[in-house]
């Protein structure tokens, strides 16, 4: 995956309009269903899996499973600007070729920002993960891609910075612009009903749609000794964004930016 080159308007800045299925018009009646803080649970789960039934009906009975674990909410308030983190689970020094050109830009471009390189030896010295998910990570249950999930999410959460996956090559600094918010994540803009992209994300120290998700993935593997679909953690955003009406929000006043440019550079 590649950045583009240029300043802050490329890649990183406001796309075109496109659908979004947070919102569309004529589901807004079930969002707020989804909701509402005065309807009980099971009429809010059976509002926010029509929405995502009538949205986007591709492998929606695979992401209503996101929802049965997306009750909690946090109420935290956004915190401090943290390092910008990465990870390789073998350590940089064991990694592909392509992968230590793609650490290295990172650090040629990370400016006056701590960059963090985590891998399997490190990443307890900066996490705490629930002992469930150590326990899956370690039976051979959960890869070491959809354990960096977890990992990504809870640097985010107990510090805050900036994570890029490993296989990013940086062609440009992050913009200030992206440092200031309190939270930012790229978009997927085409038919795959997943709303997010995962690999780079952008968040203060105790983000509470950071925290919900964290929570949400957690419960699904304390239930779950495997995924349903490769991209459950992105369903996991959907169903914390259709289920939580101040998270919903928050998230549509930042700049809504698809991951279309960088694909087209694969």
């Amino acid at each position: 995956m590649a950045t583009d080159d240029g300043a802050a308007g490329s890649f990183f800045s406001e796309a075109a309009p496109f659908r979004d299925p947070l919102r569309f018009p004529y589901l807004a009646p079930l969002r707020r269903a989804a909701s509402s803080p005065i309807l009980p649970w099971p009429l809010r789960k059976r509002a926010a899996k029509l929405c995502m039934t009538w949205s986007r009906k591709r492998l929606h009975r695979v992401r209503h499973i996101a929802v049965d674990h997306s009750r909690w909410c946090s109420a935290s308030t956004p915190g401090d600007l943290g390092p910008i983190w990465q990870y390789w689970a073998q350590g940089a020094d064991a990694a592909p070729p392509v992968v230590r050109a793609c650490l290295r830009s990172v650090a040629r471009h990370r400016g006056e920002r701590e960059l963090i390189v985590l891998d399997d030896r490190t990443v307890e010295d900066h996490t705490d993960l629930p002992g469930h998910v150590w326990d899956k990570r370690r039976r051979g249950l959960m890869s070491s891609q959809h354990f960096s999930n977890f990992v990504r999410l809870d640097l985010l959460a107990r510090h805050g910075g900036t994570w890029l996956d490993a296989t990013i090559l940086l062609r440009q600094p992050v913009p200030p612009e992206i440092e200031g918010e309190d939270f930012y994540i790229l978009r997927e803009t085409g038919r795959h009903p997943r709303l997010v992209e995962t690999w780079f994300i952008h968040a203060r120290k105790g983000h509470p749609l950071v925290e919900t998700v964290l929570c949400g993935l957690a419960d699904y593997w304390k239930a779950h000794d495997g995924l349903h679909d490769y991209f459950m953690f992105p369903y996991h955003f959907e169903a914390a964004l259709l289920l939580h009406r101040r998270l919903r929000r928050e998230f549509l006043a930042r700049p809504q930016v698809g991951a279309d440019r960088p694909h087209e550079l694969q």
